[in-house]
């Protein structure tokens, strides 16, 4: 599946003196890079599909993976805006933390676990009565959690 860097997946960083395009957060080999045009000048500067626009993988000491470009982008500047195609696998479990909504999925571990207390504390309780009081002991341990009391055996 065709995924845009920076907008779908992933964020990169142009370094056109040294010829090369970093992208991070996500895994990429050679054959999954499409296209690349620096949009900012209107310049495609890889293409799989043509020997003369290729590239490849270099792992910089200093920059890290990126992808070294046979095009001389050296007249260009690093803060040109490019638009860097990728095709990954459908599902591709490649993703940066700023996919997730980091409050959300902690408030829902948080709910889980205070749900996990609650059942912890009724286990613990020895309740055997009927479905009813269970839900009442449920509903009495989660407002002493909420309140920060201690349960008292």
């Amino acid at each position: 599946m065709k995924k845009l860097i920076g907008k779908d997946i992933g964020t990169y960083y142009f370094k056109p003196g040294w010829r090369m395009v970093i992208i991070e957060n996500v895994e990429y080999s050679i054959e999954q890079i499409l296209l690349i045009t620096n949009v900012t000048s209107n310049i495609i500067i890889y293409n799989f599909a043509d020997p003369a626009l290729g590239g490849y993988i270099y792992n910089h000491p200093e920059f890290g993976k990126g992808l070294k470009l046979d095009y001389d982008s050296s007249a260009m500047v690093s803060t040109d805006v490019l638009q860097i195609y990728l095709d990954l696998p459908e599902g591709n479990q490649f993703q940066t933390l700023e996919d997730f909504n980091t409050h959300d999925l902690l408030e829902k571990l948080d709910g889980i676990l205070f749900e996990l207390k609650v059942m912890v504390a009724l286990l613990e309780s020895g309740f055997k009565g009927k479905i009813l009081a269970n839900m009442l002991d449920a509903d009495r341990i989660r407002k002493d959690l909420e309140l920060g009391i201690k349960m008292k055996e």
